[in-house]
């Protein structure tokens, strides 16, 4: 974890990056880390105790053969490197978001995945943090009466990048159940656009999801961290 995020962050999302807190579980052992800077992989594998390191991902899954696979790289090329590990027998991959680029390329790592009998978790986590689960307890004790509307109130954030961690949440609290309506309205920077192709993350002003239970969760952007 980079030292300005832990001057930054709030304490309950320690521990941040995926081998500090790998490094808090008993019974598992770190056999190798890859990196695409071998630099970069060659300082890992020594702050965390990696016996191998490597400057390639697949190459790592293929000569390794590890049981559980952590991948926090960028998006491109994520969901192919899954594949790789889905083919040689990986059977848990901890993953970041988004998963892959098109709707079509997470249905084929999905399919993959469910296929080989892999599991698969997402890195919207907040969900285990003490402080939402503390609020949980509250909601389901009946302490405020009926849930009725969930608020999350948001930094500037892109869809893809920040607010799956939004989304997860507004499931962990509502349910996982049908959704009647959403209502967005996002902007994206300018030079985004290539044609008819759209090359950015849109950035999120407003979202108002209403479940079929009646429950409605909304995203509002606080304009901070512009």
């Amino acid at each position: 974890t980079a030292d300005r995020l832990r001057d930054t962050l709030p304490p309950v999302w320690f521990p941040y990056s995926h081998l500090d807190a790998l490094a808090e579980v008993d019974g598992v052992e770190l056999v190798a880390v890859a990196d695409a800077d071998p630099a970069a992989a060659g300082r890992t594998a020594a702050r965390f105790g990696a016996p191998r390191w490597y400057a390639d991902g697949a190459e790592l899954i293929e000569r390794e053969r590890p049981d559980l696979l952590l991948i926090a790289t960028r998006m491109s090329g994520r969901a192919e490197l899954i594949e790789v590990a889905v083919a040689h027998g990986v059977r848990g991959i901890h993953l970041e978001k988004p998963l892959a680029p098109t709707p079509a390329a997470c249905r084929r790592v999905l399919d993959a995945a469910a296929a080989a009998g892999t599991r698969l978790s997402y890195g919207a986590v907040r969900r285990y943090m003490d402080v939402a689960r503390t609020a949980r307890r509250l909601v389901d004790g009946g302490r405020f009466g009926a849930l009725r509307h969930v608020v999350s109130e948001s930094r500037t954030a892109e869809l893809l990048w920040a607010h799956p961690h939004t989304f997860d949440l507004f499931t962990y609290f509502v349910g996982n159940g049908p959704i009647e309506s959403v209502q967005a309205r996002m902007r994206v920077l300018d030079g985004s656009f290539d044609g008819s192709v759209l090359d950015a993350d849109p950035l999120v002003e407003l979202v108002s999801v209403r479940y079929a239970s009646g429950v409605i969760a909304t995203v509002i952007d606080t304009g901070v961290g512009e």
